[in-house]
């Protein structure tokens, strides 16, 4: 897995992983506040995460070109997460064709929130270009609680698989884990 992250450094998102892999809260980790029962979890959890192989580059400044070479060099590449499309630039840097890319990939990412059902959906991709058309497959995160308090679906985030040229489409219900930043 390479992972391109524009936002954050590596070593949040080490952090991010061994709470997630150890289901130790990510505060109680980063501030030191372990229980005697977190350290047994921490170990396994290390222990999974050095057989994986995620190679993550926190360069802010690598254009698609830079993680089109680096994705290259890797054998095996089964997965590559960008963090995030915004902050993306292209060879010929932050704008072209007379166009700001992070500003229309920044509007595009908004459009759900115009609408009534804030659910994202195919059609907010059609600007984006070649996004959703070259994708093989599309998924989208929408939490009910984030936008409305009153929600009863606390804690619940629906998958929504909007694109997938091998396979079906549809909704699948995770449970959202805000302490370990993980969906199950």
């Amino acid at each position: 897995v390479a992972v391109f992250s524009l936002e954050m450094s590596r070593e949040q998102l080490a952090t991010r992983l061994l709470s997630s892999e150890a289901l130790v809260e990510n505060n109680r980790l980063k501030t030191g506040s372990l229980r005697e029962t977190d350290w047994e979890k921490i170990a396994g959890a290390a222990t999974i995460l050095n057989k994986v192989d995620i190679r993550i580059d926190d360069n802010p400044m690598l254009s698609v070109a830079d993680m089109n070479a680096k994705c290259r060099r890797l054998d095996d590449l089964g997965l590559v997460v960008i963090d995030y499309l915004q902050l993306m630039t292209s060879a010929g840097g932050k704008g072209y064709a007379g166009e700001n890319r992070q500003q229309v990939v920044s509007d595009i990412s908004r459009a759900s929130e115009k609408r009534d059902d804030k659910r994202p959906m195919l059609s907010d991709l059609r600007e984006s270009g070649a996004i959703e058309q070259d994708a093989d497959i599309v998924l989208f995160l929408y939490r009910d609680d984030y936008y409305n308090e009153d929600s009863e679906k606390h804690n619940i985030a629906e998958c929504i698989v909007a694109k997938n040229r091998h396979g079906e489409t549809g909704k699948v219900e995770l449970r959202w884990m805000p302490e370990y930043t993980q969906f199950s």
